[in-house]
């Protein structure tokens, strides 16, 4: 019973979040001279009214789950880690790399190959960040973010360079060989990567290290309290450069995905933006890899059923955008408030403490 309340509390704050966005974007459509209803509708039908709709719907939510993930579990160490676009890129490069390069193998060695590419690119484009914590408690923030732009132009200097197609009307690398291409299921007209489904499964292990593993239990530890996990015997820096590792391995992966399932090739200028939008998709499911896969949908809902609201009712699909920014605000206004509390209730501890000693 206890546990259910939890639960419910948690979400009280998402679903307020997600109402005053929708409440919000109203407002703004009703300034453009249009209705709400009629555009909502669309925006949903765009997203769920045919089974080409609902294909779309889910494959775009796929990467969005990974990079979810990645940015939840590098948060239950309390490192913010903001360069999940450049860990992305770098990992659907590794991906591309493996599944052009290596020819001649059976699909049962060359794409599991490829994916793994994916997740130890992305892992190795988060080392840098996590070293710089670690030795030089070098902000998180800064220094990801930093990297997001190392990674697009190292990648585009090799795409040009070594790696460039010989015959493409665009600068790119070759195809991925088919027997690194993720296959998709095709039925009653719905065509949905199979990819969605690693997706899912990988938030369940996620949830199973969290939950279940030492190496969870000490990652959550030093979230709590770096101090008082490093006086147990639980190493915060260890910990923290894992949780990196993992977040931008899991980044990596919404890259491979995205290459090996949706386009087939790795183009110049590949940023789909999967990354910066997997931030609010953690913060909005608080950390919880099963809730990733929830908050994912309504992103991947929200962006593909825009554009069927603009094309049909003239309402800019920018209004999605201003409506992701009102989950952000709230859920930044609620973490704000968490930090106000906590520090207000250790100042009258403090205080409290002060009076006994007097008293005394």
């Amino acid at each position: 019973m206890d546990k259910i309340k939890k639960s419910l509390s948690e979400l009280k704050m998402p679903l307020i979040a997600i109402a005053f966005a929708f409440i919000f974007g109203s407002l703004l459509i009703l300034a453009t001279g249009k209705s709400p209803i009629e555009a909502y509708s669309a925006l949903f039908r765009g997203a769920f009214g045919s089974p080409a709709a609902i294909s779309q719907t889910l494959n775009k939510a796929t990467p969005l789950i990974f990079t979810g993930l990645s940015v939840s579990i590098a948060y239950q160490c309390k490192s913010l880690n903001i360069g999940g676009e450049g860990q992305l890129v770098f990992g659907a490069f590794g991906a591309s790399l493996v599944g052009v390069t290596l020819k001649g193998l059976p699909m049962l060695v060359h794409l599991p190959l490829a994916i793994l590419a994916g997740f130890i690119f992305g892992g190795l484009w988060a080392v840098i960040p996590g070293i710089l914590k670690i030795k030089k408690d070098v902000n998180t923030v800064i220094s990801t973010i930093m990297m997001n732009y190392v990674a697009f132009s190292v990648v585009s200097f090799l795409i040009n360079t070594y790696f460039k197609a010989d015959k493409s009307d665009f600068v790119a690398m070759n195809w991925v060989e088919a027997t690194a291409r993720i296959p998709f299921i095709q039925t009653g007209g719905l065509r949905i990567c199979i990819s969605i489904v690693f997706a899912i499964i990988a938030a369940i292990i996620l949830k199973i290290l969290l939950q279940k593993t030492v190496l969870g239990y000490e990652i959550k530890a030093v979230g709590g309290n770096q101090n008082a996990s490093n006086s147990n015997g639980i190493s915060s820096k260890k910990n923290i450069l894992i949780s990196l590792i993992i977040s931008g391995g899991l980044a990596g992966l919404a890259g491979a995905m995205d290459v090996l399932g949706n386009s087939g090739k790795l183009y110049d200028g590949y940023n789909p933006g999967y990354g910066f939008d997997g931030i609010p998709i953690a913060l909005l499911a608080k950390g919880n890899p099963i809730g990733v896969i929830l908050t994912a949908l309504l992103f991947s809902v929200l962006r593909t059923g825009a554009v069927t609201m603009q094309t049909s009712v003239g309402v800019s699909r920018t209004i999605v955008d201003a409506m992701q920014g009102v989950i952000i605000l709230f859920i930044a206004a609620e973490y704000i408030f968490t930090i106000y509390k906590k520090a207000k209730l250790n100042r009258i501890k403090v205080n409290e403490e002060k009076k006994l000693e007097g008293a005394q």
